[in-house]
């Protein structure tokens, strides 16, 4: 725990802001995954004096015996100001607020891998965002009127064709020293825009054309993933972790509601380029010994949800959330890294990949580049394949060669970690299958990198979930067993709570698993709907592509028990993983995919669920395990 002080005689210095506000501007980590809404009671602190001083607005969830011990919620809680206006206060005892530790921080949770390039080997064309280009300039003559400017010009176009050349000022500054460094030998990175003009990024003296990085980067709500590429050997390097957000909302909607102001939309925006900047330096740091630092990444390639690229930017997404739900932008012109805020070089050109909804984003536009679902040389191009983007929220295309819908839903952060006591996103340390004893319950567990248990991921949520419910210990409403008794289920005195006990340290409360009902009931209700759409039924869908942060060790079986998808021939499922990262990553290197992802964007028709009545009624009717209607699951031996 640590104290926090604030001075009586300088409350008037606060005028309209809550403590939790206050706490912040004043580096106290404070989480409020509700986004200040007063609802999930995380932010809540005790006040250690100064009580009469503190107006609370409202107590939220937190029970009478903590209201008694002093504690408020800060998001909730305003100081009384000192104002002539206002009764003088009653004392002049300080201000005195403890804050409690956080059970875990969510934004300190970094993975770094290296990975080969196979991912690459389908495309045919390398042309990735930026280029290089080692030159020889002519030196500058006496009688010869040509400015440094000039004589570069005419050498690039000699390589590159009669192209208008770009010069920012910081590389016209540099132009006149670089040029007579080694005489007249420099290598430029530079890209080709839609103006089909060429713009230089960086000159330096020498050859160092086989230096040339560029990142990729998928901005999820709950988890942030960086792949440096090399843009000559295609090797990359990947580093994630939670985003920072999440102190300030747990879903889109709660970061929308908190963002209410300039100041609160300005910290968001901190807080996602705090998280990427750190998990580009972490790459950097790692890859050291290959000549990579900031300076040598010359582009980037972001996707993301239509929020968190309105939240990156520092965009009003206030709108997203009102009806008509009409964004800001959906196609972003290209900006560079410093206007963005990426710590790479300046100049560096940030492609942002389309939106083509409200709450269907670029990390969708991405990740459909990683599958077959539009190839008009396909035999099988007719047929109606789907793919279903797994995370806080779900995305899901459908269709062939002639069309594509898409529909969004919000699953929650449960898949990636999220809301769960013990949750934590898919790396190492984190337990992603269990097993369960049908006679005692006593579970037998895995984790990634078969090291110690430090919590559980989306996917092992899953599994320990439907293993309990076929092994009896869980009821088709989600809750443990009461009349089977288990050393490893707790019920507590009343009866009306329970949690299942995995180690000395890892246990899961009957609301966590309420968590993983509610958002797999939004994934298989989402599908439901966009199926009744295309008069079609889940038997005559060809493929099923699976894509998130938790994708790859998502166990098909336990999804079709949990009734999250579609009971169907098993070998139509296919896992992708993180589709929006590969897709970012084949857009950095290739232009046919950039020029692909564009035409697939335009193909799209977005359907908003929140305008269809019957969106709900398949929502209640998917809250339970698989389903009210077993019928739809047919393999499934009813459990009763």
């Amino acid at each position: 725990m640590n104290n926090f002080n604030i001075s009586v005689e300088n409350s008037n210095t606060f005028p309209n802001l809550d403590i939790l506000t206050i706490a912040r501007d004043n580096k106290h980590a404070l989480n409020s995954p509700c986004g200040g809404n007063g609802t999930c009671g995380k932010c809540k602190v005790k006040v250690v004096s100064g009580r009469e001083h503190i107006e609370a607005v409202n107590f939220g969830p937190l029970s009478k015996d903590e209201i008694a011990e002093g504690f408020i919620l800060a998001c909730k809680s305003k100081i009384i100001p000192s104002l002539p206006s206002h009764p003088p206060h009653p004392s002049n005892s300080p201000i005195e607020i403890l804050i409690p530790s956080p059970t875990t921080n969510l934004a300190t949770i970094p993975y770094t891998e290296n990975e080969t390039s196979e991912k690459f080997e389908t495309l045919k064309k390398i042309e990735p965002l930026t280029k290089t280009l080692f030159i020889d300039v002519l030196p500058p003559e006496v009688g010869d009127s040509q400015s440094d400017i000039d004589r570069l010009t005419s050498r690039i176009q000699k390589e590159v064709g009669l192209k208008k050349i770009v010069y920012p000022l910081s590389i016209i500054q540099k132009v006149a020293t670089t040029l007579r460094l080694q005489d007249g030998k420099v290598t430029l990175r530079f890209y080709e825009n839609e103006d089909e003009a060429i713009h230089v990024i960086s000159i330096e003296d020498g050859d160092t054309s086989k230096i040339n990085f560029g990142l990729a980067i998928d901005i999820g709500t709950t988890t942030v993933a960086v792949q440096l590429i090399d843009l000559n050997t295609k090797e990359t390097f990947t580093s994630s972790s939670y985003n920072q957000q999440i102190e300030c909302g747990l879903d889109v909607i709660s970061r929308i509601n908190y963002a209410k102001n300039p100041e609160r939309l300005q910290e968001l925006r901190e807080k996602i380029l705090k998280t990427i900047n750190q998990l580009i330096k972490n790459i950097t740091d790692t890859t050291a010994t290959i000549n990579t630092n900031n300076q040598n990444i010359s582009c980037a390639v972001i996707s993301g949800n239509t929020t968190m690229i309105h939240l990156l930017l520092a965009l009003n997404p206030e709108y997203l959330r009102l009806e008509p739900y009409v964004p800001t932008v959906y196609q972003l012109p290209i900006l560079n890294a410093a206007t963005v805020g990426l710590e790479i070089n300046a100049e560096s050109p940030i492609y942002f990949s389309p939106a083509v909804g409200s709450y269907v984003g670029g990390d969708i536009t991405a990740g459909v580049l990683c599958t077959d679902i539009v190839n008009d040389a396909d035999a099988d191009a007719d047929e109606i394949k789907l793919f279903i983007d797994i995370g806080t929220n779900g995305e899901i295309v459908a269709g062939n060669k002639d069309f594509l819908i898409t529909c969004a839903c919000s699953a929650g952060p449960a898949f990636e970690g999220g809301g769960i006591k013990c949750g934590m996103i898919a790396i190492n340390g984190a337990i992603e299958r269990v097993e369960i004893d049908t006679t005692t319950a006593k579970p037998t567990y895995f984790t990634i990198g078969n090291v110690e248990a430090k919590g559980i991921c989306g996917s092992g949520m899953i599994s320990l979930i439907a293993n309990l419910y076929t092994s009896g210990w869980l009821d088709a409403g989600g809750k443990l067993s009461r009349s089977k008794k288990s050393p490893y289920i707790n019920i507590n005195q009343n009866g009306r709570s329970a949690h299942f006990i995995l180690t000395d340290s890892i246990t899961i409360s009957e609301v966590d698993i309420e968590n993983i009902i509610r958002a797999k009931a939004a994934i298989y209700s989402a599908l439901t709907l966009l199926i009744e759409q295309m008069e079609i039924t889940f038997s005559e869908i060809s493929k099923v592509y699976i894509a998130g942060g938790f994708g790859r060790s998502l166990d098909i079986e336990k999804g079709i028990i949990l009734g999250m998808i579609p009971d169907i021939a098993r070998e139509k499922y296919s896992y992708i993983g993180n589709s929006s990262l590969q897709g970012s990553a084949m857009i950095l290197l290739s232009k046919e995919m950039r020029e692909k992802q564009k035409k697939l964007t335009n193909k799209m028709t977005y359907i908003d669920l929140s305008s269809m009545p019957s969106y709900m009624n398949h929502y209640s009717a998917a809250l339970f395990l698989p389903h009210t209607n077993f019928d739809l699951f047919p393999s499934l031996k009813r459990n009763n």
